[in-house]
């Protein structure tokens, strides 16, 4: 709960309120991407189960970030791979 609140008050609410919206637009050129990232992700020792239940988001296209965090920055893996505000190191290696 604390990485995200840091998240937020560095970030801002742009990046979530970005990864919300495109999740629900279901775009496929940003889906593309997110199955991408995901690839990414799921091979980082911070990506985790999200700690606080009520906080995990389902993420019906993409079953593998359900319920997932980023260990780094507390965001919900389903939202975060849909923005482009707010990138990982590890995605550009």
């Amino acid at each position: 709960m604390f990485k995200k609140a840091k998240s937020l008050a560095k970030n801002g609410v742009d990046p979530y309120v970005e990864g919300k919206e495109n999740y629900e637009l279901n775009n496929p050129a940003i889906e593309k991407r997110a199955l991408e990232l995901s690839k990414i992700c799921k091979g980082c020792p911070l990506f985790k189960e999200e700690p606080v239940s009520f906080l995990g988001v389902e993420d019906e296209r993409i079953p593998e970030l359900s319920k997932k965090i980023c260990g780094d920055c507390g965001c919900s893996s389903p939202y975060l791979l849909r923005q482009y505000s707010k990138t990982c190191k590890k995605w550009q290696e």
